[in-house]
């Protein structure tokens, strides 16, 4: 085989690992995500209309979903696990506590699952794309971070769509069906989420577990990998390259650690900006526009508004300073949420638009 058919053969492959993991962690963000945190959006209006919740004890279970989340970003930082194994654990989970939500009425047990769906969520949007990305890297493929990031918009508009067209089943239905079409995606990727082999330093001493200078340096490396994910995440495709270039110049301990209380600050406003005017999207629009065919199309809108804006983002040439990115994003998220006090009556796509093309910079799930 010559030089440039070799050459060809082995981009082809490339090509295809790269395919293969970005639609894979497409797919558990998807799962874990779109349905596992999101899916409670538009089955809550159905809640609300059989009876099975009021909009005070709705607020609770949001409330708990976002408790979760918090601890599951925070442990992020302490666990020393393969990443890989965390996301497949993620998937089922998710089916099992999706499926829970549809076959009780209790209340606390809801509170629970919500509770515990927020942190899985965490834990596997984190370590998927953690996963995802390095993957990415080794494939020089990051043209296709940005798929990685449509997985929530793909949930969102499979999970709005769906109950537009079978809302008249009811909630119970709804999560069960939920769970059990989750089960069936979490089994298409499965295979793609292998766990990494344990590799054994012939040099190190198994009496001791000492590790000479090369080897310990690899290791320290990977223990910086793991630990520091949780900062990873709150960054969008393109930010993949720079997490590279600035490996290099470490700044001070000081500084760092400024840095990164900002980051969480910033990183929370669009909790502000998003999270809770997009729980309760649908019960406000249907509020807001009584007998409009609007409001069932407000939440597969969102969704696919969030998949562009993921998809622009990674297209985003590098040299473009993120803080005047980061400013703009929230700047776009009061507008949308402003139109949407201000003009109640306009077409919902303001909204939509607004809230997801803007936030997609902030790299928030």
């Amino acid at each position: 085989m010559t030089p440039l058919a070799t050459s060809t053969a082995g981009s082809s492959v490339h090509s295809h690992d790269a395919r293969r993991v970005a639609l894979g962690c497409m797919v558990a963000l998807a799962v874990a995500l779109g349905v596992g945190r999101f899916a409670f959006t538009p089955l809550l209006p159905l809640m609300l209309q059989n009876g099975s919740i009021d909009i005070r004890h709705g607020g609770w279970l949001a409330s708990f979903n976002y408790a979760g989340y918090f601890i599951g970003a925070i442990t992020c930082a302490v666990l020393r696990v393969d990443h890989a194994r965390v996301v497949r654990a993620g998937l089922a989970i998710t089916v099992v506590l999706t499926v829970v939500m549809g076959v009780t009425d209790a209340f606390w047990i809801w509170a629970l699952v919500r509770l515990a769906g927020g942190a899985i969520s965490a834990w596997t949007f984190v370590f998927a794309s953690q996963w995802g990305l390095r993957r990415l890297a080794e494939l020089d493929a990051h043209r296709w971070s940005g798929v990685i990031y449509t997985g929530p918009g793909v949930g969102i508009v499979g999970t709005g769509l769906l109950v537009s067209a079978a809302g008249g089943l009811g909630a119970k239905v709804g999560w069960i069906g939920f769970g059990l079409i989750s089960a069936v995606l979490a089994a298409l990727v499965w295979h793609v989420f292998e766990a990494a082999p344990r590799r054994v330093d012939p040099l190190a001493s198994p009496a001791t577990g000492n590790v000479p200078g090369a080897t310990r340096a690899k290791a320290g490396a990977t223990a910086h990998d793991q630990s520091g994910h949780a900062q990873a995440s709150g960054h969008t495709a393109p930010s993949v390259h720079s997490c590279a270039a600035t490996h290099h110049a470490r700044p001070a301990p000081t500084t760092h650690r400024a840095d990164a209380i900002w980051l969480v600050v910033l990183y929370g406003v669009p909790g502000f900006g998003y999270i809770i005017t997009a729980t309760f999207l649908p019960v406000i629009a249907r509020a807001a526009l009584p007998g409009s065919p609007w409001p069932d199309l407000f939440w597969p809108m969102f969704g696919v508004a969030l998949m562009a804006g993921a998809l622009l983002a990674a297209r985003l040439p590098l040299h473009w300073d993120n803080r005047m990115l980061l400013a703009g994003a929230y700047v776009l998220q009061a507008a949308g949420i402003a139109s949407g006090i201000v003009w109640r009556n306009i077409p919902p796509a303001r909204v939509d638009v607004f809230l997801n093309l803007g936030r997609q910079r902030c790299g928030s799930p």
